[in-house]
């Protein structure tokens, strides 16, 4: 819907000529815009409640906000670039540029409004672990962080820039090999640098995306719409797609790092439990997830268990 709603705007903009109509542009995004804002604000406050997390109206309010813009509408950026570039015009590379600067500040906005702040620790199980499975790993680890568990109580473990950082609330549900096989996950993460991989899969992808599009033929108002629809819709679809290879990846690292696959097992388990997070999904939500779901992600520690 953002790919053909920015496509249509587009086109009515370059039908009364685009600079004299600009105001008129931006003011018909606004309600989209809102609209992005809503939906994200009755999202974070069912999961609230469902999870019970102790977020007020306003701390809701900057999450919805935040997720617009590290998200949805570097989207609908990039649907109007994808549409520029197709019409041969320079200013959709501006967009395609304009868009992902907004969604990686907005993406840094988020981890704060859900209160994610790094502690670097230099003692504690934590640490002391860390220490000794990067040394097998041969990683070269700069900081260990504990993130602490806040208000929104998000459970979460993140790796990357030779540092990893874990929820301080790990360690009350978390013990022994599995802890360790947490934190060999966040370790593969950042021996392999699936940060930086990510990184320039993203802008290769869309780089590439932009590059057929400009060659595209013109077929009309109904082909530019399909033309923004596929240039924004494909991308993600493989961006998801090495999101997930990094996570079994990762997996498959803190599995060759541990040797434990049922203590692997038993530490996403308890994870996917302690989020709620559902153990299987659709097709098309697993699609456009960053993770694989559990049972798939059991079934590739167990056959790599098995081939070991």
């Amino acid at each position: 819907m953002i790919a053909v709603w920015c496509s249509l705007l587009t086109r009515y903009a370059d039908v009364r000529e685009l600079v004299s109509q600009l105001p008129i542009w931006v003011l018909a995004l606004i309600p989209l815009s809102g609209a992005l804002v809503w939906s994200q604000f009755i999202a974070y406050s069912g999961d609230a409640e469902f999870l019970g997390q102790r977020w007020t109206a306003i701390d809701l309010f900057r999450l919805a906000v935040w997720k617009a813009v590290s998200l949805y509408i570097p989207l609908l950026m990039v649907s109007g670039g994808m549409e520029g570039i197709y019409r041969h015009r320079l200013l959709g590379l501006l967009w395609l540029l304009v868009g992902g600067l907004t969604a990686f500040l907005g993406t840094l906005r988020l981890r704060s409004a859900e209160g994610v702040k790094l502690r670097p620790v230099k003692s504690g199980e934590l640490y002391k672990r860390a220490s000794v499975l990067s040394k097998r790993a041969e990683v070269h680890l700069r900081q260990v962080c504990v993130v602490p568990f806040g208000r929104g109580r998000l459970s979460n473990a993140y790796g990357g820039g030779q540092r990893i950082a874990v929820t301080d609330d790990y360690g009350h549900w978390l013990h022994g090999r599995q802890l360790d096989f947490v934190i060999g996950h966040e370790l593969a993460h950042v021996k392999h640098q699936h940060g930086l991989k990510k990184l320039g899969a993203i802008l290769g992808i869309f780089g590439v995306t932009g590059i057929l599009t400009f060659w595209l033929p013109h077929i009309g108002l109904v082909g530019s719409v399909v033309v923004s629809f596929g240039a924004v819709f494909l991308p993600l679809v493989c961006v998801y797609f090495v999101s997930r290879r990094f996570e079994y990846a990762a997996d498959r690292g803190a599995f060759e790092l541990t040797g434990d696959a049922e203590a692997g097992i038993r530490s996403l388990t308890d994870l996917y439990a302690h989020t709620r997070v559902p153990v299987t999904c659709t097709w098309i939500e697993e699609v456009f997830s960053t993770h694989p779901t559990l049972l798939h992600r059991v079934d590739a520690i167990t056959r790599a268990a098995a081939l070991r």
